[in-house]
């Protein structure tokens, strides 16, 4: 909700580009956020019921985790660039 009410209040100050990073910050959210979702409760409950199913090629999960943190910290940083541009928010 934080990130909605950050772009909500300077909407008027950003252009295309704003909706996009946006956009982009709120899906890398989404996303890190249910990994860590599942790494806290369901992980737990496979490791003890069906460990096999987390000893298969994890390869591709490993890489889809690094992927989400690193869009999430590259949206981040574009959306503090254009809060920044937008002067909507008081120095």
């Amino acid at each position: 909700m934080g990130a909605s009410a950050l772009y909500l209040r300077q909407v008027d100050g950003t252009d295309v580009v704003g909706i996009v990073i946006f956009l982009i910050t709120f899906a890398a959210l989404s996303i890190s956020t249910g990994t860590m979702w599942t790494y806290a409760f369901p992980a737990p409950v496979l490791a003890r019921e069906a460990p096999f199913l987390l000893n298969l090629d994890s390869r591709w999960i490993v890489k889809g985790v690094i992927g989400s943190i690193f869009l999430y910290q590259i949206g981040w940083l574009l959306k503090a660039i254009v809060v920044q541009t937008a002067k909507e928010i008081p120095q």
